[in-house]
């Protein structure tokens, strides 16, 4: 704070706007360090006054609900009378977030199992073109046969993982969306 700010400064609106940020009553003491040099002692009566009326802002549902879904950290600054709703908002927002996190871990799995399909079709197609190619021998054509057919195994085998990926990745969505349905319809 600067001179002006200390001098003029209404405590009791300081202490809501800290309240409402979620900053704890100690903070008052940063207030006062900066107000030290201009001989501006905060009122702590208004101070704390302002600061309980923020503090019934931010102990909120929705605002504890909307820190846990971002994966913020839980601010236990909330008095007794205020931090059940605050808490069990932000238990559901940490369960969207845990949720969006392996959807993301999902959707990296899957675009690599794609990466690595388009790879796998691509050896298997070239091994096509050396196998009908008139310049390659019979026993030639004998080794490629054998390793386009391992090709395919693994080929299969990558559809079905990609399969599984996608179904579990879209089951998490649905439960995600499901789930923020009914958080934000109690928050009503």
């Amino acid at each position: 704070m600067n001179r002006s700010e200390c001098l003029n400064a209404d405590w009791q609106i300081i202490g809501m706007e800290d309240g409402t940020r979620g900053r704890r009553l100690a903070y008052i003491g940063k207030h006062r360090e900066a107000c030290a040099e201009y001989n501006v002692a905060p009122s702590l009566e208004q101070y704390q006054q302002g600061h309980s009326q923020g503090l019934k802002q931010y102990c909120t549902y929705n605002n504890g609900f909307g820190l846990g879904q971002h994966g913020k950290y839980f601010n236990d600054v909330c008095p007794p009378e205020l931090i059940g709703d605050y808490q069990i908002g932000y238990q559901r927002g940490r369960e969207i977030y845990s949720l969006n996190r392996s959807i993301k871990k999902h959707e990296a799995f899957i675009n690599e199992t794609h990466t690595l399909l388009e790879e796998l079709h691509e050896e298997a197609h070239h091994k096509e073109n050396l196998i009908i190619h008139a310049k390659t021998s019979n026993i030639d054509r004998l080794i490629l046969v054998k390793e386009r057919l391992e090709l395919q195994t693994e080929i299969t085998d990558c559809e079905v993982e990609l399969a599984q990926l996608e179904e579990e990745r879209n089951s998490m969505v649905n439960e995600r969306n499901l789930l923020r349905k009914r958080y934000q319809v109690f928050s009503q």
